[in-house]
């Protein structure tokens, strides 16, 4: 995943690290597929294969597809990590004009899922008493 440029991905290649980063369980193609009506099989496999390669998503297991064996896919840590780089980077060239209390609000504005608001929002209250100590 060395030089590996984030800019390059597509809407398909977020929302499919989407999916896989929101679900509990590994995933297969078909599966992905199903979460959203706007992705067929053909393109979640192409898009896997991209992103795989990449090193963003990895095989978490070998599971059945009705009575097909099928890889299950997952999120990769290291593509937690580079998105993250990435993030702080491109953070660091808007320091004089935007604040990071405007930032995080903007990304909590955007959350719908109220549990993992919740859980988001604890997780920065400790982080702020670590950097108040």
């Amino acid at each position: 995943m060395a030089n590996m440029k984030l800019s390059n991905l597509t809407r398909r290649d977020i929302d499919i690290l989407n999916i896989l980063n929101e679900s509990e369980e590994y995933l297969n193609a078909s599966s992905i597929a199903s979460k959203r009506p706007d992705l067929t099989l053909n393109t979640v496999q192409v898009e896997l294969r991209k992103l795989l390669k990449m090193g963003l998503v990895e095989i978490g297991n070998i599971g059945y597809s009705g009575t097909v064996l099928c890889r299950e896919y997952k999120i990769s840590q290291k593509a937690s990590k580079e998105i993250l780089a990435q993030l702080e980077e491109e953070y660091s060239a808007w320091i004089p004009n935007v604040s990071a209390s405007n930032i995080v609000a903007g990304f909590f504005k955007k959350e719908k899922n109220q549990e993992k608001l919740q859980k988001e929002i604890s997780e920065l209250e400790k982080i702020i008493e670590q950097y108040k100590k």
